[in-house]
């Protein structure tokens, strides 16, 4: 390992690029039989990963087998995270022997390259932060022994301290003047700005000023997906597969084009349960590449096209293969949208109903979009380049612009710029759309659509409801939503939650300076709808009959002569609308 010029193995440099694991799989929790662990390394192995961090604990001999027979390297490390009690010497005895033991039940695996201690030992501070506090000295003084302990059980491997990005508590502290090297969790455009400039490469850089002769390796990186949420203009913390992608072609630039990093590791190969965490799936992180269940996210395909040898072509949102969006034009028929493709090769055909719509050369993310034009019904969708090729059939539904002589199943979201599927019933909600004479749509209000965090809304657990999105958006201050329809029978639901809440959402220890939902409030919200004039909900009032942060729907049939037109009429406070949906039922 050399500072400036990376890793080597045998001589050869070899750039680092992984995933880090957790153990925990849907219905199975840590409990794993074998199979599952081989079934989780045989995903690694095929997206072309070389390396592993096995965080933050050993785990099943298995995966340490498997690296040695997949040819992963790996680093291995034990529990020692943000909370240490240092004051203790049978902590510290305690601590030390860990690490001990660890060398020893692992010296023999020859996959083995990088012993590691002290996950963001100092991401948590003991009260407000002093650069002179004792807790700083002795922290010090324990990873000096670890890593001594380390080179004395192993001077041949490599050791390694991870950090979050505080890199003064580190130098105050001096953790990182004895490993090999210092890795550092980053959140860049997650828990940090939307901003996609040079300050990555900026922090590499003083980073390797601060400790010029220690390599330096990005052990943490990444941002959550949801796969039920999609979206043509995402945004940070919006949980839609698109901005995963787009934060991790971001890093990887830096650490493909940059020698000074040994290599990087994504947080996290698979989504895993995470108590505390609310967001739009409640009790999940979900910055996996893979869903909880395994199935690959778009994000997976983009790292599977840069990181193998052998020919790939992907369609990045394959598993997305029942979609819905609103009608390009009146009476055309068609819905177009974005489509991106990962390929290792130079250029990608690609074929819709098996005609060729466009061939495109590849960027340097191995990457080209296309623009589909979607009809109702089953879509072939075939991208080729030489003999390798990728085929989805996405069943489609375009929603018209004008719902005359149509007909009429579809549901909105409020207050989105989101996709949205249903994992239960399969149904999809389309982002809003402003009403104009004919067609359909909200009138007034505002959608609380934010690059921040959240993205829109509110980030809190919603109860009685799987579909957290959905009313996790809403539109404030909504003033009418119309739809011009043939005269007929027709069902409409109506979606509410009450999202001021008096309840604080714990903030997680990244989000140093986010903007949070941490204040309390107290909800004063009364309002009137109305259908065609005649009175549906009389003094509505969501806190007091269901309570904050709880899913409302109220369906009724409307039977017209002409169009619909539901008035939102405030008594107290500010009307609000999470959601709607419209069935033509004769």
């Amino acid at each position: 390992m050399d500072p400036k010029n990376g890793f080597f193995l045998n001589g050869k440099h070899l750039k680092l690029i992984g995933v880090n694991r957790h153990q925990d799989y849907e219905g199975f929790a840590n409990a794993l039989p074998d199979a599952m662990h081989i079934k989780d390394m045989k995903l690694i192995k095929q997206m072309g990963c070389n390396f592993l961090r096995i965080a933050h604990y050993p785990q099943d001999h298995v995966i340490l087998e498997e690296c040695d027979r997949l040819g992963i390297l790996s680093c291995i490390e034990v529990p020692m995270n943000n909370k240490n009690n240092v004051e203790s010497e049978i902590y510290r005895e305690n601590a030390i022997l860990r690490q001990r033991e660890m060398v020893r039940q692992n010296y023999n695996h020859p996959s083995v390259v990088i012993w590691a201690m002290m996950n963001e030992c100092l991401l948590r501070f003991p009260g407000k932060y002093n650069s002179k506090d004792p807790y700083l000295q002795k922290m010090g003084e324990l990873a000096a022994v670890i890593n001594s302990t380390l080179k004395e059980e192993d001077p041949y491997r490599l050791t390694m301290i991870v950090n979050s990005q505080l890199p003064e508590r580190h130098l105050d502290a001096g953790t990182g003047n004895t490993p090999d090297i210092i890795a550092w969790n980053l959140y860049h455009a997650w828990y940090g700005p939307e901003i996609f400039d040079g300050r990555l490469n900026d922090f590499i850089s003083e980073m390797h000023e601060k400790f010029p002769s220690k390599g330096l390796m990005i052990t943490e990186y990444g941002a959550g997906a949801d796969q039920r949420l999609h979206s043509f203009s995402p945004t940070r913390w919006d949980f839609s597969c698109e901005y995963q992608v787009k934060v991790h072609k971001y890093f990887m630039e830096s650490i493909l084009k940059r020698n000074d990093v040994i290599g990087g590791a994504v947080w996290n190969f698979a989504d895993f349960a995470s108590d505390s965490r609310q967001d739009t799936d409640p009790k999940m992180n979900s910055k996996g590449l893979v869903s909880y269940n395994r199935t690959p996210k778009n994000a997976y395909y983009y790292y599977e096209s840069m990181l193998n040898s052998k020919p790939i072509v992907r369609i990045a949102s394959r598993n997305w293969k029942n979609r819905s969006g609103i009608e390009d034009e009146l009476n055309s028929n068609t819905c177009s949208q974005e489509l991106e493709i990962f390929s290792n090769l130079d250029s990608i055909s690609l074929y819709v109903n098996d005609k060729l719509i466009e061939t495109k050369k590849t960027n340097d993310h191995n990457s080209a979009i296309f623009t589909i034009p979607f009809v109702t019904g089953s879509n072939k969708l075939e991208a080729r380049s030489g003999g390798t090729s990728d085929i989805i059939f996405i069943e489609f539904q375009v929603v018209p612009l004008s719902l005359k002589n149509k007909y009429i199943n579809f549901n909105v979201s409020l207050g989105s710029n989101r996709h949205f599927t249903s994992r239960i019933t399969g149904e999809n909600y389309l982002p809003e759309k402003e009403y104009q004479e004919g067609s359909w749509g909200y009138v007034g209000g505002t959608a609380i659509i934010q690059k921040g965090l959240p993205a829109v809304g509110t980030a809190l657990n919603i109860y009685r409801t799987d579909e957290d999105p959905v009313y996790q958006s809403h539109r404030e201050g909504i003033v009418a939503y119309q739809f011009d329809v043939d005269p007929g029978k027709y069902e409409i639901t109506l979606l509410f939650t009450e999202p001021i809440t008096a309840k604080k959402r714990k903030t997680l220890i990244y989000e140093l300076n986010a903007n949070t939902e941490t204040e309390i409030q107290s909800p004063d919200r009364i309002f009137d709808v109305t259908v065609n004039d005649i009175t549906f909900l009389k003094n509505c009032n969501i806190f007091n009959e269901y309570g904050d942060r709880t899913a409302v729907s109220k369906k009724l049939e409307v039977e017209n002569q002409g169009d619909i037109k539901l008035n939102f009429i405030p008594v107290k406070g500010k009307t609000i609308l999470s959601g709607i949906k419209i069935r033509k039922i004769i």
